[in-house]
């Protein structure tokens, strides 16, 4: 999802479509749909920010989605190898879905290793929303 300066957000493809070229140059203009507020980007559609708190939101709608009681361990697919169809964990700091093989490796590689990786059996029983709390919004190098 991209914020518009009116701090109205649109996902990305609709922000293209949205967009209107000024002149000759990189700089394009998005007309609001819901307030006509109109948007300049300098430096293009590129420069549109995230809005990191609906991020969140659909984040958190889709780890509640993955790990509801009726849907169970087993109907989530595992998003780093083939070998291993269903997730058995989640690592929050990546937002992925991991099997057991890849959740176990996660852990040894030196840029994952302090990544919080639950099972998603913890996550059903309300871990949830301490997995997303504590998730950072910036990267390490500005965090500091």
């Amino acid at each position: 999802p991209k914020a518009l300066h009116c701090l109205h957000t649109f996902c990305l493809s609709c922000c293209i479509k949205m967009q209107r070229p000024v002149g000759d140059t990189r700089t394009v203009q998005i007309e609001c749909p819901s307030c006509r507020k109109v948007t300049t980007l300098q430096d293009g559609i590129d420069s549109l920010v995230n809005n990191f708190a609906l991020l969140r939101v659909l984040e958190m709608m889709s780890l509640n989605n993955a790990v509801k009681p009726s849907a169970g361990v087993g109907s989530t697919v595992c998003e780093q190898c083939t070998a291993a169809p269903s997730a058995s964990h989640y690592c929050s700091e990546c937002g992925e879905y991991l099997c057991s093989a890849c959740a176990e490796f996660h852990g040894r590689i030196r840029t994952t290793a302090e990544h919080e990786v639950r099972s998603l059996s913890q996550l059903k029983d309300g871990a949830a929303r301490s997995t997303m709390k504590g998730r950072r919004i910036m990267c390490r190098r500005h965090a500091r």
